[in-house]
């Protein structure tokens, strides 16, 4: 800013008393005053004190580098025309220890070039001689105001970058740990996944707007879908159902209806047709998951393969049926023909043939209720009955019977009945 002794004088015409000093923070302001015309020198030093400010004086260039360095002013006054340094080479030497320090160079009204020299070499205005002590004040009070406005502009934008690293570091670490909650969250996902696709059980889920989320490998297989193509709710909630008797089922009674109306049923049992032509029977358990208001958010439905379970149930069912006919039959008749051969030999008077007979008798009736006990057990096990079997020792029981068992030539006492215990762990054909 160029300011002219006689610009100066007119604006300051209209201000009334001394202009106050200006401060930096809380201290005084310090001014650096660089003149080699020690009259001049201590005149505005005394001026300058007498206004308030923090004066530190020297008469040339080369102690106004050091007394910087030292003092660290707030503003510079010097003159323009030295020995050694000039003004001009002073600002720019000052500049490379304190950049932002404002410079205000005195020289005579007629050296304007020197003037513009030193305005090119960083300083802040020029101040004409002779000097006016309210021309003088009014350039300091401005540098000081423009360094101050400049300083709080810098503090402001250091304070603004410090807080945009600030939070652009916190959204980096957001932004790392949402990315590893991802991470983690997708990882779970295909593990989940991986373990549905490897349940020998099938799997499917659907939402509340009938979107398929999941169907495993193993519902593809039971439900006859194949793992060709994408599978769509559509086409899953379309599939044939029937039940046990092969007739269809209404299509509120499918499994997947049922659970996206919020039911839940267990072991839930069913025909599927397959292409192929076969047909399967698939029990299904279903539940779902509901939302914050209470409506189902989630249908999920489990489907187990029963067929084969089924096959074998029925071969335990005729190899039942052919134990009770293929073996009790042939056994009552033998019993029958040993009971007359008792009669006969008791009638004989053949004592000794006619115990061999009884003891026989006893020996069919025995087995005879050990087949009668299996197959009731394994029907009762079919019904889900426990059949409260217990071990026992054999050679203990081998013992009992061989002492209950009237020997050749002994009297014969009315048959006992037998206890009826269980010694098998599990009948033959029994499935567990």
């Amino acid at each position: 800013m160029r300011l002219t002794q006689a610009e100066s004088s007119r604006e300051s015409g209209g201000r009334s008393g001394r202009v106050l000093p200006s401060t930096v923070g809380e201290a005084r302001a310090r001014i650096l005053v660089v003149d080699d015309d020690e009259i001049a020198l201590r005149g505005m030093e005394k001026l300058l004190s007498m206004d308030g400010f923090a004066v530190a004086a020297v008469a040339d260039g080369e102690a106004a580098l050091v007394e910087a360095s030292r003092l660290r002013p707030d503003i510079v006054l010097t003159d323009l025309h030295m020995p050694g340094i000039d003004g001009a080479e002073l600002c720019r030497r000052l500049h490379q220890i304190a950049p932002d320090v404002p410079i205000l160079v005195m020289t005579a009204v007629s050296d304007i070039q020197g003037a513009v020299e030193s305005l090119r070499a960083g300083a802040e205005d020029y101040l004409s001689k002779p000097l006016e002590h309210e021309v003088v004040s009014l350039c300091i009070d401005r540098a000081l105001s423009r360094r101050n406005a400049k300083l709080e502009h810098d503090k402001l934008r250091r304070d603004t970058e410090e807080l945009y690293r600030s939070l652009n570091a916190r959204l980096v670490v957001s932004h790392a740990r949402e990315q590893q909650r991802a991470n983690a969250e997708a990882q779970q996902r295909a593990q989940l996944n991986a373990l549905l696709e490897n349940l020998s059980e099938g799997v499917a889920v659907i939402d509340a707007s009938g979107r398929l989320l999941m169907l495993n490998a193993a519902a593809r297989r039971i439900l006859g879908l194949g793992n060709d193509g994408l599978i769509s709710a559509e086409v899953l909630q379309s599939l044939e159902v029937y039940d046990l008797a092969q007739q269809p089922l209404r299509r509120e009674l499918h499994p997947l209806t049922r659970a996206l109306r919020g039911e839940q049923f267990e072991d839930y049992e069913v025909c599927h047709k397959h292409s192929d032509g076969s047909w399967r029977r698939v029990a299904s358990t279903g539940t779902c998951i509901h939302d914050a208001s209470g409506a189902v958010a989630l249908a999920i439905v489990m489907f187990r393969d029963l067929t084969e379970l089924r096959r074998v149930e029925k071969q335990r069912d005729e190899y039942l049926a052919l134990i009770s006919h293929d073996l009790r039959n042939p056994l009552g008749n033998v019993l029958m023909c040993v009971t007359m051969l008792k009669k006969t030999m008791e009638e004989k008077g053949l004592a000794a043939c006619a115990s061999l007979a009884e003891r026989a008798e006893l020996n069919v009736r025995r087995t005879t209720e050990m087949i009668e006990e299996l197959t009731d057990s394994t029907r009762l096990e079919l019904q889900g009955v426990p059949s409260g079997r217990k071990t026992c020792d054999l050679r203990l029981l081998a013992t009992d019977l061989v002492r209950t068992t009237p020997r050749l030539g002994e009297s014969r006492s009315p048959p006992m009945a037998p206890a009826r215990t269980s010694f098998l762990r599990r009948p033959p054909g029994s499935i567990a």
